[in-house]
C-alpha cells in the first residue's frame, strides 16, 4: 500500500510539473499573440485606407510603360457575368491625344480590360491587379497599331487613384 501511494504521488508530482509547463506555455503563446495583434495595428495605422478589392470604381492615373503615356480613366462596374464577376466599363483619354472606351472584367481581385480607341477601334489588353496599397498594375499588350509605339508592343502599367480630374495632369 506504501508502495502504491509513493507511486501515486510520483504521478501526481509529475502531473503538477506537467499543469506547470503547460501555464508557462500558453501565457508566452498569449505574450506571442499580444506582440502580433500589436505589430498589426501598428501597420494598419501606417497602412493608406485600401481600395476595394469587390469594387475598385473611380478615377485612376495610369502611365504605361516603357513607352511613357499616361491616361486618366475612369471605370465603372456592374455586377455580372460568371462567377460573380464584375462587368467593367469606362473611358479613358491619353498624353498621346487618343481617347475611348474600356470594358473587361473584374473578378477574384484581377482585371481584364480592353481599350477601344475612338477612331481606332480595340488598341490593347490590360491585365492587372488592385494591390493592397491602393494602386492598379499590371500588365498591357498593344493589338494591332494601337498603343505601341515602335518598338514597344507592351509592357508594364501602374497607377493610383484620383479625386477628379482637376488634381490630374497628362503632360
Amino acid at each position: 500500500m506504501r508502495r502504491l501511494e509513493g507511486r501515486i504521488a510520483t504521478a501526481l508530482d509529475r502531473a503538477y510539473q506537467s499543469l506547470q509547463a503547460t501555464a508557462r506555455s500558453r501565457s508566452q503563446l498569449y505574450d506571442q499573440m499580444e506582440y502580433l495583434a500589436e505589430l498589426a495595428r501598428g501597420l494598419e495605422q501606417r497602412a493608406p485606407a485600401p481600395i476595394s478589392e469587390d469594387n475598385p470604381a473611380g478615377l485612376w492615373r495610369l502611365r504605361l510603360e516603357p513607352i511613357g503615356v499616361l491616361a486618366l480613366v475612369e471605370l465603372e462596374f456592374q455586377q455580372g457575368g460568371l462567377n460573380r464577376a464584375l462587368v467593367a466599363v469606362g473611358t479613358y483619354r491619353s498624353s498621346n491625344g487618343s481617347r475611348g472606351t474600356l470594358r473587361g472584367s473584374f473578378a477574384n481581385g484581377r482585371m481584364a480590360l480592353e481599350a477601344i480607341d475612338s477612331r481606332r477601334g480595340k488598341v490593347a489588353d490590360l491585365s492587372g491587379v488592385v494591390g493592397i496599397d491602393g494602386r492598379l498594375e499590371g500588365t498591357w499588350r498593344a493589338v494591332a497599331s494601337g498603343l505601341d509605339s515602335p518598338p514597344a508592343a507592351g509592357g508594364t502599367f501602374a497607377g493610383h487613384r484620383v479625386a477628379s480630374e482637376s488634381e490630374v495632369s497628362l503632360d
